[in-house]
């Protein structure tokens, strides 16, 4: 639901509504819940039956639950085991290196002999050696239709390439 805006005004909580509110607070929902529902869903959730707002209020009361108990369990292992503990996924240091590294990786792959890079690449993509060696006659590499031993062999020799540095 979009809040409300100058535009579009709040939806009417007409006098069924309002009773429907304060029939499902009767019935023991959590007032904080039943408003996030509402939030969320908008006035006219209000109109569906009663039954039906107890068990969405409810379930979303125990996902919440569910959520706190987890991250709780999370936090207590990392709290044992530091190890555990999940570094920041966008560490600025570690994505400056990173990309610094896959530059150069790529520098270098584009500075390889398309025989010893297109085998690589194919082998990455899933390409099994007896494809690899189709697609090796299609782009009419030489020699002409290689042994398996001869793909590998020159996925060898560009992985080699690349770890020599620069």
């Amino acid at each position: 639901m979009t809040p409300p805006t100058a535009e579009t005004p709040p939806e009417p909580w007409s006098h069924v509504r309002r009773r429907i509110y304060r029939q499902l607070l009767e019935e023991g929902l959590d007032a904080d819940d039943l408003d996030r529902l509402l939030d969320q869903e908008g006035a006219a959730l209000l109109d569906r039956s009663v039954p039906y707002l107890v068990v969405a209020a409810r379930n979303r009361a125990r996902s919440a639950a569910r959520r706190d108990r987890r991250r709780a369990e999370l936090e207590d292992a990392a709290e044992r085991d530091p190890s555990l503990a999940r570094p920041s996924p966008l560490d600025p240091a570690e994505l400056v290196a990173a990309r610094a590294e896959l530059d150069d990786v790529v520098e270098q792959l584009g500075g390889l002999d398309p025989r010893y890079s297109w085998p690589l690449w194919w082998h990455a993509a899933g390409y099994e050696d007896d494809e690899i060696i189709d697609l090796w006659d299609e782009a009419g590499f030489e020699p002409p239709h290689p042994t398996r031993a001869t793909i590998r062999k020159r996925r060898e020799r560009a992985r080699s390439m690349l770890r020599r540095p620069g």
